[in-house]
């Protein structure tokens, strides 16, 4: 069957737990059914796969492996997805030539900021961006979580090439899975982006979104980067 069709591109969740939520299940099928609706035209197909374990720089490096098509779309299975959000990063990656480009997803943890970083020279590591403006459609950003993230497959070839002895999440040092991917796309000058107009929920007993940031919490907070990334300590 795939002989016959042009692949688009691939979409992929990282699997391996024991019970996916619910809320992910359920959304990746009204996702799915607004692809087949939306972006694919007759006798194109996208590409579904996941992966099945639970280390995340295997299971990342699997589905790298496993893509098809002009791009892969990889997300957590902690994540809420909205039917669109793929037809809008895809809009958005061909209107501004964008090689890799990320959702909103938000940390769990107080103060709920997004999952998103730029480079520091003076504490060489990264530090969270903890707002930003919510009116434009793409910013850049130096790294980003791998929750909803949006890569166009000459990027992956491009790090295959450069980096023969390494997989693209590799851990590099102290750094995790995702930011030692970004770790490589800055190593090679490749521009990382993020735009506000997706916004993936991320899932713990309730959604976390824009309404849960607290505003004025990292006032109280002394900022330390630590195995790549952020740990507050209070100040005395």
């Amino acid at each position: 069957m795939l002989d016959q069709h042009s692949i688009l591109g691939t979409c992929s969740y990282l699997g391996g737990l024991m019970t996916v939520p619910e809320e992910f299940c359920w959304t990746w099928g009204e996702f799915r059914e607004f692809n087949a609706a939306v972006l694919c035209e007759p006798n194109q197909i996208i590409h579904y796969t996941r992966s099945k374990m639970s280390l995340h720089a295997g299971a990342r490096n699997f589905l790298a492996k496993e893509r098809r098509g002009n791009w892969l779309f990889m997300a957590d299975a902690d994540v809420m997805l909205e039917p669109d959000t793929l037809f809008k990063m895809l809009t958005l990656q061909k209107k501004y030539h964008l090689p890799v480009l990320t959702g909103i997803v938000r940390h769990k943890a107080l103060p709920h900021h997004p999952l998103l970083w730029l480079w520091s020279v003076e504490r060489d590591g990264f530090v969270p961006i903890v707002e930003h403006d919510p009116s434009v459609q793409v910013f850049k950003i130096d790294a980003t979580g791998g929750g909803c993230l949006l890569i166009a497959s000459e990027v992956l070839d491009q790090l295959a090439w450069s980096f023969p002895n390494e997989e693209p999440f590799d851990h590099i040092g102290r750094y995790s899975e995702d930011l030692s991917f970004c770790l490589r796309l800055r190593r090679l000058g490749i521009s990382l982006y993020a735009t506000p107009c997706v916004q993936a929920t991320h899932l713990m007993v309730r959604g976390i979104t824009d309404d849960d940031y607290v505003e004025g919490w990292w006032e109280a907070q002394t900022l330390e980067v630590a195995c790549g990334r952020e740990q507050n300590v209070s100040r005395q």
